[in-house]
């Protein structure tokens, strides 16, 4: 194997599938690379490709394999090159790994080894059939592209992605909680985009009455609602245009604010309120459903914070409103709880800390701000780096769990 060249072709196919994000959730996203290799093995010419483009849509490699026809391109004696090892069950679509028999490739490069336990065995039918199938690591991006799916494989959670702007030294908002704004034009559009591709997103009450923020979502159409699988934000009036807005409010206190513009915006986007057992059916709960928001009871913490379970938070929403990616966008508090995680694990997956050109240089300006007491630093949660990008004079890191962690 020419690793080199076989990194190209899985980046290639991770970059194509990278185009869906939003649209095939709960499915992976997955790309494919069809390619007549040289005599050499030292290269070739791609032929097609193609990818997972909506959630109950054909699959990469049958789009890959109909891309070639539509061009004309014959793929027999071909290698393909996959993200994620072909699918060999019938769910929405028939088994991936029919179509590559039919099609006559003859050799088969995957990134990653299928964890759903419905689809998995696509390699061995491969070979059955005569197909040579090699599994590589040579390629993080192309692993990389699968890691949602097989978070949301293994636990109850949606995938949480966690996001906040903060100075160069770390601060969140000065000590009287100004933060507008720490981060420019760019990166804020950026912020719209991830929105975009969620099916909620998560706030505290405490932002809510110090920001009064919108959460909807501006400039990008919604692909998780175009896709329909928005879950109970799909529910919504036929004008929605963004994903599901959560609130965690123990005592309510959204109630008493009539004006708040996460109130005065349900004709765009719902609102659910998640408040403490025995809330839900009281005065101040109707008073937020004759708005036309909803409301839900989860567990408290059990922290002695007072606070929310934010885990049974996100049990909720992946259960009961359908979600598969979650944005958290909160305050220090709330999100360095969330970084923290709890005494069951990781409560997130994936983090976009944008840096803003600005010192604020004051020990009670605002930052992260758990609730566990960290004394070491091997207790510290620990993130790896999967994209860094300059925008103007602010920089985005995108970071996610370190494997392990």
């Amino acid at each position: 194997m020419n690793e080199r060249w076989t990194k190209a072709m899985l980046d290639l196919a991770a970059a194509h599938a990278v185009r869906a994000t939003g649209c095939v959730e709960p499915n992976p996203l997955v790309g494919a690379v069809i390619v007549r290799e040289g005599a050499s093995g030292s290269g070739g010419e791609v032929i097609a490709i193609g990818h997972h483009r909506v959630f109950g849509g054909v699959h990469a490699e049958v789009d890959a394999i109909s891309r070639a026809a539509q061009l004309g391109r014959d793929v027999r004696g071909c290698t393909m090159y996959v993200t994620l090892e072909p699918c060999s069950h019938t769910g929405k679509q028939p088994p991936c790994t029919d179509a590559v028999i039919a099609a006559g490739i003859t050799r088969v490069v995957c990134a990653r080894r299928d964890p759903n336990p419905l689809a998995s065995g696509g390699a061995e039918k491969l070979r059955a059939a005569g197909i040579a199938v090699e599994f590589t690591e040579v390629s993080p991006r192309a692993i990389e592209l699968s890691e949602p799916f097989v978070g949301r494989l293994t636990s109850k959670l949606p995938w949480v992605i966690a996001k906040w702007a903060a100075t160069i030294d770390g601060r969140l908002a000065t000590s009287t909680s100004d933060s507008k704004w720490i981060s420019g034009p760019r990166s804020r559009a950026k912020v719209q985009k991830l929105r975009s591709r969620v099916d909620a997103i998560v706030t505290g009450i405490g932002t809510v009455l110090v920001d009064d923020p919108e959460l909807t979502c501006r400039d990008y159409p919604w692909r998780r609602g175009a896709a329909g699988r928005a879950g109970a934000a799909n529910s919504g009036t036929a004008e929605q245009t963004g994903p599901l807005r959560v609130v965690l409010d123990a005592g309510l206190k959204l109630a008493n604010q009539r004006h708040a513009r996460l109130l005065t915006t349900l004709d765009q986007a719902p609102l659910l309120v998640l408040t403490a057992p025995g809330q839900e059916t009281t005065s101040l709960a109707k008073r937020l459903t004759d708005a036309g928001a909803s409301v839900a009871a989860v567990p408290l913490a059990g922290d002695g914070s007072r606070g929310l379970s934010f885990r049974a938070a996100m049990e909720h929403l992946r259960a009961q409103r359908g979600a598969s990616t979650v944005l958290v966008e909160a305050g220090p508090t709330l999100l360095g709880s969330v970084l923290q995680g709890d005494e069951q694990g990781a409560l997130a997956d994936e983090l976009h800390v944008f840096t803003g050109p600005l010192v604020i240089g004051h020990e009670d300006a605002m930052t992260l701000a758990g609730r566990r007491p960290v004394d070491r630093l091997g207790e510290a949660s620990r993130w790896r780096v999967v994209d860094v990008r300059q925008l103007d004079d602010d920089v985005r890191v995108v970071y996610r769990r370190a494997r392990g962690n």
